[in-house]
Parts: C-alpha cells; sequence; structure tokens
C-alpha cells in the first residue's frame, strides 16, 4: 500500500461554523468567505488526490485477490477506461431518423433523447440502431496512459440491477 498525507488537518464541522457565523451581507466578510472558498477547493484537490490514491490502492488490491462485492448486486472490478466517439455525425443523425421513423423527440437530450454533451449518448444511439450500423459509426478506444503508453486502468462498479441488456 501507498503512504498517506496526513489529513487531521480537515475538520468539516470547522468549515460549516466557519460561514455560518459569517454575515454574507456584511462588506467586512468579503475576505474571510473568499478563504474560506479558497479552503475549500484546496481540501477537494486533496481528496480527489486521495481518492486516486486509495483507487490505485484497490486495483492492486483487486488485481492480486479478485473483485470485491459490496451488496448482492454490486462489486468493484478493473477494467480499462474506454473513449467512444462518434465518427460520423450525419450517419448518426441519418441511421436515427430512419429507424425512429423520423421521430425528432428521439434528438433531445432527455432520458429518452439521443444528445449529450459528445453530442451522441452512444449507448442510447447503439441500443436503437442495433451494434452493426453503431460499429461503422461510432469508435472506442482505450484511453493510454501519456507516461507509459500503457491502457489506463480504472476502478469500476458493477451494479447487477442496472446492467444494460441487449
Amino acid at each position: 500500500m501507498s503512504e498517506y498525507t496526513d489529513l487531521s488537518h480537515i475538520n468539516f464541522p470547522d468549515i460549516a461554523s466557519e460561514y455560518n457565523t459569517l454575515d454574507a451581507a456584511s462588506a467586512d466578510s468579503q475576505r474571510p468567505l473568499l478563504r474560506l472558498r479558497d479552503k475549500i477547493t484546496v481540501l477537494i484537490r486533496e481528496l480527489r488526490e486521495h481518492q486516486r490514491a486509495v483507487d490505485a490502492c484497490l486495483i492492486q488490491h483487486i488485481e492480486a485477490n479478485g473483485a470485491i462485492n459490496i451488496s448482492d448486486t454490486e462489486s468493484l472490478y478493473v477494467g480499462n477506461t474506454k473513449t467512444t466517439k462518434s465518427t460520423d455525425d450525419q450517419g448518426i443523425l441519418m441511421a436515427i431518423l430512419e429507424v425512429g421513423n423520423g421521430n425528432l423527440e428521439l434528438l433531445t437530450t432527455g432520458s429518452g433523447g439521443m444528445l449529450c454533451s459528445q453530442p451522441w449518448k452512444h449507448g442510447a444511439v447503439r441500443k436503437l440502431i442495433g451494434d452493426e450500423r453503431f460499429a461503422a459509426l461510432f469508435t472506442t478506444t482505450i484511453d493510454q496512459d501519456l507516461n507509459t503508453g500503457k491502457a489506463t486502468r480504472s476502478l469500476k462498479t458493477y451494479d447487477s440491477q442496472l446492467v444494460y441488456k441487449r
């Protein structure tokens, strides 16, 4: 296991009491509020670093001992980090409209929609147009570590209640 930084200086009740005792409308509270915000930003950064370190330890543990069962349906396992990107936005749009019989509501970003920031929700599109057309319109790559060139390993959660069924 790796070494951990001392986190004894983190006291979340102290942070809550700091902003609860400030008069937010007072001109005198500007600097204390900014210092408190900076303190929280630093803590979040430190906690993310610790999460990455704990995840690395969990990956090492799982690789040595196997998946960790969290509950009857959920477990932690190690997998490759993947990125799926569209390769033909026009083709995807045509496939969605064709399979969806011209239903433009399929293009909304809601739960039944196909768009997200990438802009396509690749899982929703795959479900609608099928694997063969999906393979022609999207590419999935395994992320690589820039330093080592090896596949980026990450901790994954499996929950059998949330499994995508094709």
